[in-house]
């Protein structure tokens, strides 16, 4: 998506793994090589919704985790409620405004 570049309705662009995740805003500026606009680490969230599980998770399991965690920041009501990281920055980002009360899915581009 971000070598044909985000079309101007794709406010963000969000990609997850296991040990980090990247946040693109939209820019009429934005190429493939453009840096992210926020770089996290994902190892809190997996802590949070991974049930205590310590060893490398399957990527199904990852993928729960990860839909999850984003069906909870769809529903939260306002920003106050986020005190913890990552979510305090995505909400600063506008990110968790723009996916408030959406349908939330994980599929391959």
């Amino acid at each position: 998506m971000l070598e044909r570049g985000l079309p101007p309705h794709v406010p963000y662009f969000l990609m997850l793994s296991c040990h980090v995740r990247f946040l693109w805003k939209y820019s009429p500026s934005l190429k493939a090589d453009s840096p992210p606009d926020y770089e996290f680490p994902m190892q809190s969230v997996i802590d949070r919704h991974a049930q205590g599980a310590t060893h490398i998770l399957i990527e199904s399991v990852l993928e729960y985790v990860f839909l999850e965690w984003l069906l909870r920041l769809s529903f939260k009501p306002q920003e106050g409620e986020f005190v913890d990281e990552p979510e305090k920055t995505l909400a600063r980002a506008g990110f968790t405004d723009a996916i408030k009360n959406t349908a939330v899915f994980i599929g391959d581009l």
